[in-house]
């Protein structure tokens, strides 16, 4: 399971890993498990978790960044808005004010 920052997870289904492999499995993976020892067959399969560890801890990785870049973006429209809101108000105010120093 993995956790972001905002308590979403995204889960996994342990009971779909047989057909997705199975599925990824080509005629030559399968030709060569058939030839390997159980010890040889559990080698390779630690090293592909492994591999798979690494690239979760990547993705991880990169939708914490996303999220944290897409935060700090928003917080940044969010002060350009308030922003020209005080500049319109400010124009308007100065506006007003030349108006009745013309009167």
């Amino acid at each position: 399971m993995l956790g972001l920052e905002d308590s979403s997870t995204i889960r996994s289904d342990s009971s779909l890993v047989g057909p997705i492999v199975d599925s990824l499995m080509t005629r030559h993976d399968r030709s060569l498990l058939r030839e390997m020892t159980l010890d040889e067959a559990g080698l390779e399969a630690e090293q592909n978790a492994l591999k798979l560890a690494q690239n979760a801890r990547y993705l991880y990785d990169a939708v914490i960044k996303v999220d944290k870049a897409f935060k700090k973006k928003s917080k940044a429209y969010i002060n350009v808005v308030a922003a020209n809101k005080t500049f319109e108000e400010n124009s308007l105010a100065l506006k007003q004010t030349a108006m009745e120093a013309t009167k």
